[in-house]
């Protein structure tokens, strides 16, 4: 499968960062969960960055920008109020929208 775009990448975010995730694990655990090919996993920007680890970067900072999460420590995040009572909700998805 071809790597998703960073809304579909939001919901498994946030509830990987309530499980404790660092976030090496949580690339992993959704790399696995979008079964993201090897190929597709080597695909990288013009400067070098993979792919891969530009959409999650972007699925992090929304979350941030968005108050669901914010960080505690050098790659650490924490799930704030906000995050909590979403996944409360148990919603099927997540919008860049409806956390801005």
């Amino acid at each position: 499968m071809s790597i998703p775009r960073v809304q579909p990448l939001l919901l498994p975010v946030l509830r990987m960062i309530a499980e404790g995730r660092s976030i090496d694990q949580i690339r992993e655990r959704v790399r696995i969960e979008f079964d993201i090919s090897p190929k597709e996993m080597a695909r990288t920007l013009k400067n070098g960055v993979p792919v891969w680890h530009n959409r999650i970067a972007w699925a992090f900072s929304h979350l941030v920008t968005g108050n669901e999460i914010r960080l505690k420590n050098a790659g650490v995040y924490k799930i704030m109020r906000r995050g909590t009572e979403i996944l409360r909700e148990n919603p099927s998805e997540l919008t860049i929208k409806a956390i801005h």
